[in-house]
C-alpha cells in the first residue's frame, strides 16, 4: 500500500487555491483540516480522510481526495462570499475534477473554468518515489 502524506496534499492543494479564490477570502491547512476564512473571520474548518478501502486504486483514490478537498473548499468559499458561486460567473457552481496522469495529481474545476498547477506525486507519497503502482 502506498504511502499517503494527507497533510501534505492538503497542504499542497491549500498552495494553489489561494491564489485563486475570491479577494477576502483565504484558505489555511491545518494537517488534514483546511480553515477558510473570510472578510470577517473564520467561517469553516473541515477535515479529510485518505481512506484505503475507497475507489480501488491507489490513483482513484488520490483523485477522490483531491475532489474531496476542492468541493468542501468550493463549499466554504461560497459561504465565505455570502452565496457568491466560485470558480466562475458567479452564477453557478462548476463542478471540481481530479486525475492523476502519469506521475502528477490534475485538479480544477469545470472544463476549462479553472485549471490548478499540477502536483508531482512525489511531493506527497515520498516512499514511493511519485509514482502509482
Amino acid at each position: 500500500m502506498p504511502d499517503i502524506d494527507l497533510p501534505k496534499l492538503i497542504e499542497l492543494l491549500v498552495k494553489r487555491l489561494n491564489p485563486v479564490v475570491p479577494e477576502g477570502t483565504r484558505l489555511e491547512a491545518q494537517g488534514t483540516d483546511i480553515a477558510t476564512f473570510g472578510r470577517d473571520g473564520l467561517y469553516g474548518t473541515r477535515g479529510f480522510l485518505f481512506a484505503p478501502e475507497r475507489h480501488g486504486k491507489t490513483k482513484d483514490r488520490v483523485a477522490a481526495t483531491a475532489r474531496d478537498v476542492l468541493s468542501a473548499v468550493q463549499d466554504e468559499i461560497a459561504e465565505a462570499t455570502h452565496g457568491t458561486a466560485w470558480p466562475g460567473d458567479g452564477r453557478a457552481l462548476p463542478s471540481e475534477w481530479a486525475r492523476v496522469e502519469g506521475d502528477v495529481l490534475l485538479s480544477g474545476f469545470g472544463d476549462g473554468i479553472l485549471t490548478l498547477e499540477p502536483i508531482p506525486l512525489r511531493y506527497f507519497m515520498p516512499s514511493e518515489g511519485g509514482r502509482i503502482r
